[in-house]
């Protein structure tokens, strides 16, 4: 009796430990946050940069996929109007243009990771460089980025927090 007792216990480990696997789960939206941040002090008329950072909150690696303008930034003033970035893009026949280089990037995201990118070289003028008139703003960031696994590729764009700043 204790020995049958013993052997089914030892076939139920082994079942059990022969069921558990290491697979991750799907990757899903959150399983990450973004935080927008900006200097403290800031000045009217003076540039300033922004900077949006995404964490994965997972406890999986996961391998993220993104073009130079993964991160972007929606300004709006104590009215709640969207303000343009103060600074003077290229133009081209009388319209605003941004040039992007549309490179893709891939960053392996360890878990609770950070991570930023502003583009490098990629995106004129730079998407996270601001100036602005002395006022209340408020900022939200958004990251857009592919995740593949297991076969499929998973699209995510994501958004901040609001930050509200002060330009003095």
């Amino acid at each position: 009796m204790k020995i049958r007792l013993s052997i089914c216990l030892i076939v139920i480990m082994i079942v059990l430990v022969g069921c558990q696997s290491d697979q991750k789960s799907t990757p899903v939206a959150n399983n990450f946050s973004l935080h927008v941040d900006a200097p403290e002090d800031l000045q009217a008329g003076e540039l300033f940069i922004i900077t949006g950072t995404l964490v994965n909150q997972s406890d999986n690696t996961w391998d993220i996929q993104h073009g130079a303008a993964m991160f972007t930034y929606d300004v709006f003033d104590s009215n709640g109007d969207e303000v343009s970035q103060g600074i003077e893009p290229l133009m081209f026949e009388s319209n605003v243009v941004r040039i992007i280089n549309d490179i893709g990037f891939i960053k392996s995201l360890q878990p609770q990771e950070q991570y930023s990118n502003d583009g490098e070289d990629h995106v004129s003028p730079k998407n996270n460089k601001y100036i602005l008139p002395t006022g209340n703003y408020t900022i939200v960031s958004k990251a857009k980025f592919r995740i593949p696994y297991d076969g499929t590729g998973y699209e995510f764009e994501i958004e901040s927090e609001p930050l509200s700043i002060k330009v003095t």
